[in-house]
């Protein structure tokens, strides 16, 4: 066990700390990441360890990011991504450190659960620094049911050659569904089914799915994320009744379902409530990555541009940290194509939104026109790891923004349909780039067998089958 110099121990939870667990000695076929939580005195466990299905892993733990001492003495402390002008500017609070710390086997029983402790030391600034894990025991059971929300868990390898779910990792008649022959799936590696810790995934076929959703309409409004999860609905379950609807222009996001925008975006949601019994809703990347054409051309929807010159001016100012001159406009058409506070303008956005929302239902409802009965929220998240150092990434997300959308969700009555979980716990090659997972209409080479989006296809159907009624079972 590494030697831990006390006086170098950080007395506060300054780190994103996580464990990759991989089942090869490599540590390359990761299966789950489990984020730490600071409990004091440096100190951070990874409660979701309790979980972790038995057998031997390669554990690699990871300080992905640190705190800047501003981030901790003073405004805007945590809130610091909705407050900064620019995303660029987040680099003056977290410092991306993004390297192992410790590696270890370690080797979970079948009939024990095991609490893991690292202890964090501090070499400076830049982070890192050696650790040290404590390993106890303490003995944990519970009854597993079918998944009806998507919850942690982790990938789980099938045998090979098997035609059916193993007991205890998923059920259903067929593995056939997952793809897992296919040229795509076979190309990325993949040969598992994702395993939540307190509940399974039913593998369907096509003709369950098609009994499960007859008479349902299923709507699907969202960008590119969602036109992939659309696409293999339309594919593989062709008898679902499922209308897609791709939100534009480019990057107005859900502004395109309100009524401040043009080309009749209230109607679009008007009629999506009345016709449909199922609506999935998605936003963000759009929302909060730069534009792609000058910022001008969108003020009609209500962004706040900002100065450009301003933006630009970051490039020469002293006393940055390198990653902020690194990602901030290096030109004024660069500087044209930055969002001005983007993320406390998507979060305005999306709470404008849930307002709207809940008045156009209860307008729908009182007149009796209101057919819509679930909204789904889709959390999509972005390729684990290596993220991208210039738009937001899964740990900014996960830390600043996350929260801050779900309390608009709760309100809003939807429900959340985190798929960003499931695909952050694999490897990084299952990915097709840094935000999708098989690619779209556009794309070369994109994927249009892949197991991976099965899952999420297949994970959808969980949770609009497995509840009450739909005739699943427990």
């Amino acid at each position: 066990m590494p030697a831990v110099d006390s006086k170098r121990v950080s007395a506060h939870g300054r780190d994103f700390i996580f464990v990759e667990l991989a089942e090869d000695s490599s540590g390359r076929k990761v299966k789950t990441r489990l984020p730490g939580v600071h409990i004091g005195d440096g100190r951070y466990a990874f409660p979701y360890w309790d979980r972790v299905f038995p057998g031997a892993w390669t554990a690699t733990f990871y300080i992905w990011a640190t705190a800047r001492r501003p981030l901790l003495s003073q405004p805007p402390g945590f809130n610091a991504l909705t407050s900064v002008d620019y995303l660029f500017l987040l680099h003056e609070y977290v410092l991306g450190v993004k390297r192992p710390v410790l590696r270890a086997t370690l080797r979970k029983r079948a009939s024990a659960s095991i609490a893991i402790t690292v202890k964090r030391v501090v070499e400076g600034e830049d982070g890192g620094g050696p650790g040290s894990f404590h390993v106890d025991y303490r003995f944990s059971s519970s009854r597993q049911s079918l998944c009806r929300l998507p919850t942690k868990g982790q990938w789980m390898p099938l045998p090979a050659g098997a035609d059916r779910c193993p007991k205890g990792v998923c059920d259903g008649s067929s593995l056939e569904p997952l793809l897992l022959g296919s040229k795509d799936s076979e190309r990325i590696e993949f040969r598992d089914v994702y395993r939540p810790y307190d509940c399974r995934y039913r593998i369907f076929t096509r003709a369950e799915v098609a009994a499960c959703m007859a008479g349902r309409r299923l709507a699907l409004v969202g960008d590119s994320r969602t036109s992939e999860l659309a696409e293999y609905v339309k594919r593989y379950f062709p008898d679902v009744y499922m209308k897609h609807t791709l939100i534009q222009p480019y990057r107005v996001g859900l502004r395109a379902l309100m009524p401040a925008v043009a080309h009749g975006g209230e109607k679009q949601l008007r009629n999506m409530m009345t016709s449909f019994d199922v609506l999935v809703l998605s936003s963000e990347i759009h929302d909060i990555a730069n534009y792609t054409n000058p910022g001008s051309m969108y003020a009609k929807y209500g962004f706040q541009l900002g100065d450009p010159r301003v933006a630009a001016s970051y490039r020469a100012k002293e006393g940055l940290a390198p990653a902020t001159h690194n990602c901030s406009p290096g030109d004024a058409d660069a500087a044209e194509r930055t969002k001005y506070r983007p993320v406390a303008q998507y979060l305005d956005a999306l709470r404008d939104f849930a307002s709207y929302f809940l008045q156009v239902r209860e307008q729908l409802q009182h007149s009796g026109q209101l057919r819509l009965k679930r909204v789904l929220w889709f959390f999509t998240g972005y390729k684990p790891h290596p993220t991208p150092d210039c738009i937001p990434n899964q740990i900014e997300r996960m830390t600043c923004l996350q929260h801050l959308e779900l309390a608009e969700v709760g309100r809003a009555g939807w429900e959340p349909l985190d798929f960003a979980t499931m695909l952050h716990d694999g490897p990084s090659d299952w990915m097709y780039n840094d935000a999708h997972v098989s690619g779209t209409k556009g794309m070369s080479r994109r994927r249009k067998s892949s197991g991976v989006s099965m899952m999420e296809v297949q994970a959808l159907f969980n949770v609009l089958c497995n509840g009450e009624g739909n005739g699943s079972g427990r």
